[in-house]
């Protein structure tokens, strides 16, 4: 699971460095391979070009000033229609999609619009090791770290956030094995999501992560 992360991370470096914010990461958007070495990010279409970058003008991409993405991955300055936005507001997104892939849950649940934004604003999450108890307390930090409510609080960029999961599945790989590091956990999957699939059986809605 953290080698898909990672992938999606070193495109979003990628369209950071070109001066394209995604500002919809969301698991919809990433796209799975039976090789963990191959995932892809999609769907630039609420994408933002930030000043300075190859796109000058960003109301080419979309238009500012408005609440813009999926409302349950939206980051705090999003909610706010803040018009200054940078690569962190794809770090926090990155952070809730680590989040609901390690937990099975979304870290806000609110069922409606207003209170959900107020859960963003205030940073009402649950610390996912109350949800999942054997995740290792340093990806933890690094989830909640990437999902700070204040952006100067998270990774500065992709490759920060990435340096830091490396380090985590490093840590995994070399330190000593634990007894059961396998576990079933609920992927949200709607009809948009591309997940692999086979002949065999093409209705998996469940995948086994095993942090590698």
């Amino acid at each position: 699971m953290l080698d898909s992360v990672l992938q999606v991370l070193a495109g979003l470096g990628a369209a950071h460095a070109r001066g394209i914010l995604h500002r919809d990461i969301k698991p919809e958007n990433v796209l799975l391979s039976r090789d963990p070495a191959v995932s892809r990010l999609l769907d630039f279409g609420v994408s933002k070009a930030l000043a300075g970058g190859e796109w000058e003008d960003a109301s080419a991409v979309t238009h500012t000033g408005v609440v813009i993405g999926t409302p349950h991955y939206l980051s705090p300055e999003q909610v706010r229609a803040r018009r200054d936005l940078d690569a962190r507001v794809d770090i926090y997104g990155c952070g809730v999609l680590l989040y609901e892939a390690v937990t099975g849950q979304r870290p806000h649940t609110a069922r409606q619009y207003n209170p959900l934004m107020l859960q963003i604003l205030r940073g009402d999450v649950k610390p996912p090791r109350e949800l999942r108890p054997d995740l290792p307390p340093e990806l933890q930090r690094i989830i909640m770290k990437a999902m700070a409510s204040e952006r100067d609080d998270r990774h500065a960029s992709a490759e920060e956030l990435a340096s830091d999961i490396a380090r985590v599945r490093e840590s995994l790989h070399t330190g000593p094995a634990p007894a059961s590091t396998t576990h079933e956990i609920p992927v949200y999957v709607d009809s948009t999501t591309a997940l692999p699939t086979s002949a065999e059986d093409d209705t998996a809605t469940h995948v086994d992560f095993d942090f590698e």
